[in-house]
């Protein structure tokens, strides 16, 4: 199957949200959305309440114009639609160093089944990993793959 890259639509929130679950469901999954919060779960399915969050984060990068792509298989004859099968989320430079709290409390709706402090710890650790390794004006010069996620079926 031929694969093309082209820029994320708002249509691709929801299958995009299911990649970056699937893709990594093993390492975070467990640690963000434990079983312990599951009776705070609004599905009752953990599985969807990440997808849920995921899906979200994608919608309001892409509604606030970051470079979102997903990775697509078409048909070789065209006889059927696309199949989204991988997504990529790249942060641009910008003059404000990204804040791990607000990224994840203020700007996006968050399920009760989602551990706060760990996501926010998770953040926290990554943008600390980018400071020591780029420096601490790292992100108004650099662009960064902020998330690239592939369906494990492909």
């Amino acid at each position: 199957m031929p694969l093309l890259v082209r820029a994320a639509t708002e249509a691709d929130g929801a299958r995009s949200g299911m990649i970056g679950r699937d893709a990594i469901r093993d390492i975070f999954h467990r640690a963000l959305f434990p079983p312990h919060l599951a009776h705070k779960s609004e599905t009752g399915d953990l599985g969807l309440n990440e997808a849920q969050w995921r899906a979200t984060r994608i919608l309001r990068r892409i509604r606030d114009g970051q470079p979102t792509f997903v990775v697509a298989g078409v048909a070789e004859d065209g006889s059927a639609a696309e199949q989204v099968v991988g997504v990529a989320e790249w942060q641009q430079p910008s003059q404000s160093p990204p804040s791990a709290a607000a990224t994840v409390a203020t700007n996006d709706a968050v399920p009760g089944s989602l551990d706060l402090e760990k996501a926010e710890e998770m953040f926290r650790v990554m943008t600390d990993e980018a400071k020591k390794v780029l420096g601490p004006d790292w992100h108004k010069d650099t662009w960064y793959l902020a998330h690239l996620a592939i369906d494990p079926n492909h």
